[in-house]
């Protein structure tokens, strides 16, 4: 049942070398393979589960497969292909993940980030060297050999949509083991420009984008869409307790109006709020999609609140009618009690006048 649920199976780039000594080109790929968590709690179940899962990624098949890269090790895409070659189940498999729109190779930058930087910079001046490798994978899944290649038919934006750069960026509360596969601010765009100076070092070019320096290119305009991920990111926090009181207030209008609504209830009466022209601006955007994000983190409690309020005032209004209805009963015994006494006044009054006067009943 845990094996069904599988739907990405990643395999981490720097094994690829480290597992060589296997004779077997299928042991080789499924050591690269990222392990399920489930085998990570203890060896019985990982020895149960393994052969599973194996099945699952090498043999049925997942939805997708993708490639992790430490960094900028771009030797690493051209082992990947040499390796996936020898597997034709799973290089299928993987051919077809091509169109799904989720990435094929993800670049996962550390602290140590700056040594493949380097090294991009000096394959530059190595005529192929720099491209070889994302020619050699293209090739493959392009339903294509990589022993016969034509290094006329490889471009460079193939990469840009089917690449990706992730950025796990390095917190107070970290392990120390998370910090080290983690990376600082500093770090990450101290990265970025060393890209961008080895692009804007570049001689000029006219082989339409087949050429070391496109793919250098690709590299400096990946790393550019997740950090301005990040830039985004970090406006969203900044942005988020401002706007948390404000869509608090707004959001339990909204819950309030449609539990009124589910309940039959009459609609609360408020004022016209105003209406106010903003210009639609980053600020603007993102204070759109934290809307939605707040509404999912704080509806229940806003909703817990508003039912609490209704059960107050329920309450208050019930005990308000009980002491009500308590002087309504109080005069109501009252006036039975009067009757009560009056009677038996009145027949104690008689028996005592028909005593005195002799008289029977």
């Amino acid at each position: 049942m845990v094996a069904e649920d599988i739907d990405e199976v990643s395999f981490f780039a720097c094994k690829i070398r480290s597992a060589s000594g296997s004779a077997d080109a299928k042991d080789k790929l499924w050591n690269t393979v990222a392990k399920h968590p489930l085998t990570h709690t203890c060896r019985q179940l990982r020895e149960d589960f393994d052969a599973i899962h194996r099945h699952k990624a090498m043999v049925t098949g997942v939805a997708h497969y993708c490639l992790e890269v430490e960094n900028y090790d771009i030797d690493q895409l051209g082992d990947y292909a040499e390796l996936l070659e020898q597997v034709p189940p799973v290089l299928s498999y993987v051919r077809s993940c091509v169109t799904t729109g989720k990435p094929l190779v993800r670049f996962h930058l550390n602290n140590h980030v700056m040594t493949s930087v380097d090294k991009v910079g000096q394959d530059i001046d190595s005529p192929d060297r720099l491209r070889t490798p994302f020619m050699k994978l293209r090739a493959l899944l392009r339903q294509g050999s990589i022993s016969h290649m034509c290094f006329d038919t490889a471009q460079f934006t193939w990469w840009i949509a089917r690449a990706a750069v992730s950025t796990h960026m390095v917190k107070q509360n970290m392990s120390a083991i998370e910090k080290k596969a983690a990376i600082s601010h500093p770090r990450e765009k101290e990265a970025r420009d060393a890209l961008n100076t080895i692009c804007n070092d570049l001689p000029p070019y006219s082989d339409e984008g087949n050429s070391d320096a496109q793919y250098a290119i690709a590299l400096f305009r990946l790393h550019t869409r997740e950090h301005d991920n990040l830039v985004r990111k970090a406006k969203k926090d900044k942005l988020r307790p401002k706007l948390r009181a404000e869509l608090t207030e707004e959001i339990s209008d909204e819950v309030e109006f449609m539990l009124r609504r589910q309940l039959k209830m009459a609609a609360k009466k408020t004022e016209v709020a105003r209406r106010k022209t903003v210009k639609y601006d980053l600020r603007e955007e993102l204070r759109q999609e934290l809307k939605k994000e707040l509404r999912k983190e704080i509806r229940a409690d806003v909703e817990a609140q508003i039912k609490a309020r209704w059960a107050a005032e329920k309450e208050a209004r019930r005990l308000e009618e009980k002491e009500k209805f308590r002087d309504e009963l109080r005069r109501e015994l009252k006036a039975e009690l009067l009757a009560e006494i009056r009677a038996d006044v009145r027949a104690e009054v008689e028996a005592e006048l028909r005593e005195q006067l002799g008289m029977k009943r």
